[in-house]
């Protein structure tokens, strides 16, 4: 078994649990790059940022299919790390 299978399982077994720690955790990675890029006055990245954490909150508000949250998750956390550690560069 892959390791996404694995991850699906596991998200399907405590989806609520799973969702509510996954949600808090990636809104707030969301929140401290928004801030940053703000600060750093790159509202392009602010809308960047907020864009991909907004569609990931949504794929877990519709209860979507857990590998569609998953997926969306983990694309959330790489876009908002990578524009985290743009705005520390600059």
């Amino acid at each position: 078994m892959n390791w996404i299978a694995k991850q699906e399982e596991t998200f399907d077994r405590n989806r609520f649990g799973a969702m509510t720690i996954l949600l808090t955790s990636q809104s707030a990675l969301g929140g401290v790059t928004a801030a940053l890029s703000i600060q750093n006055n790159l509202w392009f990245l602010v809308s960047l940022g907020a864009t991909v954490s907004m569609a990931s909150l949504a794929f877990f508000i519709a209860q979507t299919n857990a590998k569609s949250c998953l997926i969306m998750f983990y694309i959330s956390i790489i876009v908002n790390t990578v524009l985290l550690f743009v705005n520390l560069m600059m």
